[in-house]
C-alpha cells in the first residue's frame, strides 16, 4: 500500500499534467487575477463600490476581525471579486474586518467578472463546525461542535448567553483541545437528551460543572436522566419535571402555530439554577427564567479566556 505522501505526490503530478494540458490564461476570458495585500485604505475604497451585495452580517465581520487579530487568516484560495464595471461582488465581510481592525490581509483578487454572474456566487453550502470535526475523526461530532460553541461563549466571551458571536474554526479547535474529553462526556450524558432536548447543551454543561465537582456532576446528570430521585424536594427532580413540562407546552404551541417565546437559553438557565441549588444543598419550590432576567452564573466558577 502506498503511503499518504506517495499518494499525494502522484495526485500532484496528475494535477500538474491536467493544468498544463487544459489550463487557459484568465485573460482569455477578460479577467485579471492575482494575489494582493489589501490594506485598510484599499478595503475602504473597494467597499465604496459595494452597492450590489447582500446585507452584511456583523457577526461574520467580527469573526474575520478576530481571525486577523489572532493572525489566523491564511491565503486559502478564497477570492475578492470585482466586476468589469468596478463593483465589489464578493469579499465585503473580510474587507469590513480589515477596515475595522486596520490589519492588512493577503488574498486572491479577481477583476473583470460579468455582474450578471452575481447570482451564482456564494450559493454553495459552507462547511459547518460539525463537518470540520467529523473530518478530523471526532466521535459525536455534532454534539461536540454544539458543546464547543457553548464553551467558547462561556470561557472566551464570558457567558453562555452570548448567542450572536460564533467561534471561528481555529477557535473551535482550540476549545476542543482544552476539553478533549467531550466525546466521552457525550456517552456519559446521552440519557439527558430526552430531558434537555440538546445533547450538545448537556455535554457543555457537564464539562463546566465537573470542573467544580465531578462526582456531583455525574450524580446530577444521572438523576436528571433516569428520574430516580429519592428526595421529593430535590432541585434535580424539580428541574426534570419543569423541563419535561416545558417541552410538552412547546410542542403543543408549535402544533397550534403559537409560540410561548421559549428560547434555547431557557433550559440552560433552568439547569444552571438547579445545579447551583443542588451543590449548595438548597431546596427550591419553583424554577423559572423570565425574559429580561439576568442570566444565572454557574456556581463560583470564574471564566477565563482560553
Amino acid at each position: 500500500m502506498k503511503s499518504a505522501t506517495a499518494l499525494a505526490t502522484t495526485a500532484t503530478r496528475k494535477y500538474e499534467w491536467a493544468f498544463s494540458q487544459h489550463m487557459r490564461p484568465v485573460s482569455d476570458y477578460g479577467l485579471q487575477c492575482g494575489v494582493m495585500v489589501i490594506t485598510a485604505l484599499i478595503a475602504s475604497e473597494l467597499l465604496a463600490t459595494n452597492y450590489r451585495n447582500r446585507t452584511a452580517r456583523m457577526s461574520l465581520v467580527k469573526k474575520y476581525a478576530r481571525a486577523f487579530f489572532r493572525n489566523e487568516w491564511a491565503l486559502n484560495g478564497e477570492t475578492v471579486i470585482i466586476s468589469n464595471t468596478g463593483v465589489l461582488m464578493q469579499g465585503q465581510h473580510r474587507l469590513m474586518a480589515c477596515v475595522q481592525t486596520g490589519i492588512p490581509f493577503t488574498t486572491l483578487v479577481v477583476f473583470g467578472v460579468d455582474p450578471i454572474s452575481l447570482d451564482t456566487i456564494d450559493t454553495g453550502k459552507s462547511r459547518t463546525q460539525n463537518d470540520i470535526l467529523k473530518i478530523d475523526g471526532v466521535a459525536h461530532s455534532a454534539a461536540v461542535a454544539s458543546a464547543c460553541t457553548l464553551l467558547f461563549r462561556h470561557t472566551v466571551l464570558g457567558g453562555i448567553n452570548h448567542r450572536h458571536i460564533p467561534p471561528s474554526l481555529s477557535e473551535l479547535r482550540k476549545v476542543f483541545s482544552n476539553y478533549p474529553d467531550l466525546p466521552a462526556i457525550c456517552d456519559l450524558v446521552k440519557g439527558t437528551k430526552s430531558v434537555l432536548a440538546s445533547h450538545g447543551t448537556a455535554v457543555a454543561l457537564f464539562a463546566i460543572f465537573q470542573k467544580l465537582d465531578r462526582d456531583k456532576a455525574i450524580t446530577f446528570f444521572s438523576m436528571l436522566s433516569n428520574g430516580v430521585i429519592g428526595d421529593k424536594n430535590s432541585p434535580i427532580l424539580l428541574l426534570r419535571n419543569t423541563l419535561i413540562n416545558s417541552r410538552i407546552r412547546l410542542l403543543a404551541s408549535s402544533k397550534s402555530g403559537a409560540s410561548d417565546g421559549q428560547s434555547k437559553l431557557h433550559p440552560i438557565a433552568l439547569t444552571i439554577k438547579a445545579w447551583n441549588a443542588y451543590v449548595n444543598g438548597q431546596c427550591i419550590k419553583k424554577l423559572s427564567y423570565k425574559t429580561g432576567e439576568p442570566f444565572p452564573l454557574i456556581g463560583t466558577e470564574s471564566t477565563k479566556a482560553l
